[in-house]
């Protein structure tokens, strides 16, 4: 038999990582419900629905009135349970949280975050949302990893972002929210050139990532810092100092702005490279849609 707390545990794995899991994505999604065409049988029209909210499933199609993830997974091993169960053990979905509200972030505190694990970027659902964020794998598994993290006695998973003092940015999608946190310490992320006269600066690694990936690089051509968070910039400014150009790739925000004229102030030669994505919020944002449009083209 098993242990109940170990059930409410499994309960709470993502249906949608579980169907991704499984190479079932899905067709529509309207509000906070996802469509998808059955996966028990061939359909023109979506009928399996997926709830987010309550993470619950409904298989219009059928008849039966659809349920957990439990049930999910015990429909697709022939009806054993037991066979589910060891699925979802073996499957390494990470538990996930059930969130009741509509935002579109979730950040946890990074003083209750603990490493666990850490290996290459290989699990289907972090390759995934790194391909939502128009993020090539290749380039990704030179920078990121893998990792399982514990918060406050649960185990889950995400892409981690090494900082120069070992700590950790974490990120990963789940049911549609981003799941942001970080380990201490936190702190910048330096990559350094040899004779680099111009120095980059970037808020963030998927901002980072996206350069590199608009100029077709694998590594910047100029020394470069990640960091991490604004409020680590006044910390920088003694290193920033130390170069002919400072390459500011900053959000187009209030915070953004405020973060570039403090290096003004700091007379420092800076150069506003947010001029590349003026129209969006920042650089990832615009790679989306540049990425997108080569697609269609």
């Amino acid at each position: 038999m098993v242990n109940q707390n170990k059930l409410q545990a499994l309960k709470q794995i993502s249906i949608v990582a579980y169907l991704d899991a499984r190479g079932i994505s899905y067709h529509t999604k309207r509000g906070n419900t996802l469509l998808y065409s059955s996966p028990f049988r061939g359909d023109s029209t979506p009928s399996f629905y997926v709830y987010l909210n309550d993470n619950k499933y409904h298989d219009f199609g059928s008849g039966e009135s659809g349920g957990d993830i439990i049930q999910l997974a015990t429909k697709f091993n022939e009806g054993s349970f037991t066979k589910a169960i060891t699925e979802l053990e073996n499957m390494n979905l990470g538990i996930t949280p059930v969130f009741s509200f509509a935002g579109q972030t979730e950040t946890i505190s990074e003083s209750v975050v603990e490493i666990i694990d850490e290996k290459p970027l290989q699990h289907k659902a972090l390759l995934n949302y790194l391909q939502s964020r128009s993020i090539e794998v290749s380039l990704a598994r030179l920078y990121l990893k893998e990792v399982t993290y514990e918060v406050k006695g649960k185990r889950w998973f995400g892409i981690g972002f090494q900082n120069d003092l070992g700590g950790y940015e974490i990120r990963n999608r789940i049911n549609e929210i981003d799941i942001k946190t970080s380990t201490k310490p936190k702190t910048i992320r330096t990559i350094e050139v040899s004779d680099s006269k111009s120095i980059n600066v970037f808020e963030g690694f998927f901002d980072f990532l996206s350069a590199l990936s608009y100029f077709q690089l694998s590594k910047p051509n100029h020394s470069t810092i990640i960091l991490n968070t604004l409020s680590l910039l006044p910390k920088t400014i003694p290193t920033l100092s130390a170069y002919k150009r400072v390459n500011c790739f900053f959000d187009n925000d209030e915070a953004g702005k405020k973060a570039f004229q403090k290096c003004k102030e700091a007379n420092l030669s800076v150069s506003d490279r947010s001029e590349i994505y003026t129209d969006f919020k920042d650089f990832n944002e615009f790679h989306q849609q540049n990425m997108k449009s080569v697609e269609i083209s």
